[in-house]
């Protein structure tokens, strides 16, 4: 072992001691008179500024201890006719051309893979220099001094251009709600004034737009419309100074200036890296250790057309949906929100987007543009400017036929109900609200917030069901007493369940031995949520048999006298017949789809079985799972699950089910016939109209799977991993690769 002399001999530090015990006591006499705790009180403090202190000198932590030479920092003085010698290209704008076409590309590097400001665009000299400049000055740099157009003008303003759309993402209220600085997009804290000091309305881009006015050549000239229309597009719909609620502004301009640009066809585009240097990592006010700068590999521009392509989309969205259509427009956000974060996107290839990609994750820049349309500043919690009441009350019209004073309750927020109702329909709106947001989130954290809304759709459950009467078995009985309501919030609170456990499979959160416990419970949810519908179902029929039998004549006659209260009366109730066939369509699909998906659930256990039966080690693998499977899976995977008494899961009696189910040796024709019935869904499936094109890609990758799992798990033969000795005794085939959905891997 090595001494401590030895290794304090290698550091940078000197082996020498000093005693300081008589300054430590020395310190201590002068602070008895004194109150020490308001040290740790004080406004000016914080612990990682204190702990930031710790670095000081450290050359690896450090970051004002960087040393960086002259020859390293590219100086913006050099003039066209150098640069073009240092570069090997022969015409002028084709050089400024490329290194316009670096810079964007380096902006676009950290739009996609979340990287450090100070390692992506604010390394490149040009931008360095502008923004210590302005750090400095409060103001716009006027020139680089280079002695041509092209750089002292064009080259800036192109600059400045991209720094004002830093600036308009970095102060974006997004930030605060469904866009993290941890997780989306790193801005880090540089202490630059410009994103403070700075107004927007000094500054429209009209440098940039001047300067392309006398550009002659048209890949340069196509870069620098795309640069402006990016700018402007984002600025006028993303902040909150130009932000128009009833308009989208200038997406046909970009669009066109994206669909019109000339991509550079240069062979290495690295060969402008000598632009970049860690100078800006020294100057501005950097509490990050020391970054190494990174060779450009994005390729910003098929980045800016998935980016472009899901504005489109939202865009069409936002537009078809402007009035309270709300059902729909919920759903297809949710699809393609939340269906396209990890298709078509590899991380085993080195973090690139897989050229033959037809959906690509969600940017942070199309999440953000989502959250400024939608939200409305009001007292109200509002989406799209209608309010949230609204949304739920179409919602539980969707699944459940109520009265038109049940509905005006809801659209009143509980106007003229008890008053606990009413602060329970102001905690719904608020979950509901923050569901919706969550779309918007990334993938990780749009799994950690449905952990957090389960608790309050479970305690908004309980508390509205206390105003209804209690559920009785006997519904044709009972309709006027059907708790609607409460029913449809354990409707969303299993929705929610189920969706936060067959996500972790797509973040791979699980071991392949907890696969059971958690495809298990999910069964059962869904099993349960199948139940409410059929219940549902059975509702919204004994309605519409209620009001057609009221509709008849001679019953009307019997009961109205008056032929003007008979009219209305019947014209009521054939809005309710007409609303019941509506809800029952959806139901019917909503069956469908369920059974679908715990079809699918019930097979991925049973081929676990299957395969852990056939396993030469079973024994200890079985054994494992007594000792472990009981406290881990439930104390961690199904702690948010802890406090819900509804549906009842199976919780710690898991294993009983796979002892039971190994018992049984039946795997084998459970899998069949689950086969069997996935063949028949998904012919009912494939027969469904999906006017949003996400959902249908979405069925089309369960369709992918069903056909995977026909070709693999109906075979005799097992393709077991012998080289595993411990208790992951099965393989799982890449999702991504086999194009199968990520909540179901293939086990092989």
């Amino acid at each position: 072992m090595v001494s401590l002399q030895a290794q304090m001999s290698s550091s940078r530090l000197k082996p020498e001691f000093t005693d300081i015990t008589a300054n430590i006591r020395s310190l201590h006499e002068s602070l008895k008179h004194e109150e020490p705790t308001k040290i740790f009180k004080s406004s000016l403090f914080d612990l990682f500024t204190s702990t930031s202190a710790l670095e000081v000198g450290n050359e690896s932590l450090d970051p004002s201890t960087i040393k960086v030479s002259k020859d390293e920092i590219f100086d913006t003085k050099t003039n066209i006719n150098d640069i073009m010698d240092r570069f090997g290209v022969e015409n002028k704008e084709e050089c400024i051309y490329e290194i316009l076409d670096y810079i964007f590309r380096s902006f676009m590097q950290w739009i996609h893979d979340n990287g450090s400001l100070a390692t992506n665009f604010i390394s490149i000299g040009y931008v360095s220099e502008v923004l210590d400049f302005y750090n400095k000055n409060i103001a716009f740099i006027t020139t680089f001094d280079s002695g041509d157009f092209l750089i002292d003008d064009l080259l800036r303003h192109f600059v400045i251009t991209l720094i004002f759309i830093v600036k308009a993402i970095g102060s974006n209220e997004a930030i605060n709600f469904v866009v993290l600085e941890e997780e989306d997009i790193r801005l880090d804290s540089l202490g630059l004034n410009f994103f403070t000091e700075h107004e927007y309305v000094d500054y429209k881009f009209s440098g940039l737009k001047s300067c392309m006015e006398n550009v002659k050549n048209e890949k340069l000239g196509s870069l620098c419309r795309l640069v402006y229309a990016l700018g402007e597009f984002l600025i006028t719909n993303i902040n909150t100074e130009y932000i128009d609620k009833d308009k989208i502004l200038n997406f046909d301009d970009l669009r066109s200036a994206f669909d019109q640009f000339c991509e550079s066809k240069t062979t290495d585009v690295n060969k402008y890296n000598v632009l970049k240097n860690v100078h800006s990592q020294r100057v501005f006010t950097n509490s990050y250790p020391k970054k190494q700068i990174h060779r450009l590999e994005t390729n910003g521009y098929e980045v800016l057309g998935n980016i472009i392509n899901n504005f489109e989309k939202t865009i069409d969205v936002l537009n078809k949906n402007k009035s309270t259509d709300t059902i729909k427009l919920t759903e297809d956000l949710y699809y393609l929100f939340t269906n396209s974060f990890s298709i078509g996107y590899d991380d085993s290839e080195g973090d690139q987007i897989k050229a033959d990609s037809s959906v690509l994750r969600m940017n942070v820049l199309n999440r953000i543009f989502l959250f400024q349309r939608l939200i409305s500043a009001s007292e109200d919690l509002a989406l799209n400017q209608v309010g949230m009441m609204q949304y739920i009350t179409n919602d539980v019209k969707s699944l459940i036929l109520i009265d038109e004073d049940t509905q005006k309750v809801l659209l009143s927020g509980g106007e003229g109900a008890p008053e606990e109702l009413q602060n329970e329909l102001q905690s719904l709106k608020q979950v509901y609200f923050d569901s919706f947001l969550n779309m918007m989130r990334n993938p990780c954290l749009y799994r950690k917030s449905l952990s957090k809304q389960l608790l309050i759709w479970d305690s908004a459950q309980a508390n509205i069901s206390m105003f209804e009467q209690p559920q009785n078995s006997d519904i044709e009985n009972n309709l006027d007493d059907y708790p609607a309501i409460s029913l449809w919030v354990y409707y969303k609170k299993m929705d929610a369940m189920i969706e936060f456990l067959l996500r972790g499979f797509g973040e791979n959160l699980y071991s392949e031995w907890e696969y059971f416990a958690i495809y298990w419970n999910t069964f059962c949810i869904i099993d349960e949520k199948i139940n409410l519908l059929s219940q549902f179902r059975k509702y919204n029929e004994l309605c519409k048999k209620r009001y057609e039998k009221q509709n008849q004549s001679k019953n009307l006659k019997k009961k109205y006298k008056d032929i003007e209260k008979r009219t209305k009366i019947k014209e009521r109730n054939l809005n309710y017949i007409k609303s019941t066939e509506g809800i029952l369509s959806n139901i019917s699909n909503l069956i469908i789809e369920s059974e679908t998906i715990s079809l699918m659930c019930f097979l991925q256990c049973n081929r676990y079985i299957h395969l852990l039966d056939t396993f030469e080690n079973k024994s200890n693998v079985v054994k494992h799972l007594e000792s472990v499977n009981s406290t881990y899976i439930y104390d961690v995977r199904f702690k948010t699950f802890s406090s819900i008494g509804s549906p009842e899961l199976p919780k710690r009696n898991t294993n009983l089910v796979l002892s039971k189910l190994l018992e049984k040796n039946n795997s084998k024709e459970y899998i069949n016939d689950c086969l069997e019935k996935l063949k028949l869904n998904k012919k009912r499936l494939e027969a469904f109209t999906f006017d949003n094109q996400e959902k249908m890609m979405f069925w089309n990758r369960i369709f992918t799977t069903i056909d995977s799992f026909l070709d693999i798990y109906s075979g005799h033969k097992l393709s077991l991993n012998s080289e595993k000795r411990g208790i992951d005794f099965f393989k799982v085939e890449n999702s991504h690769k086999s194009k199968t959905h990520e909540y179901f891997p293939t086990l092989i």
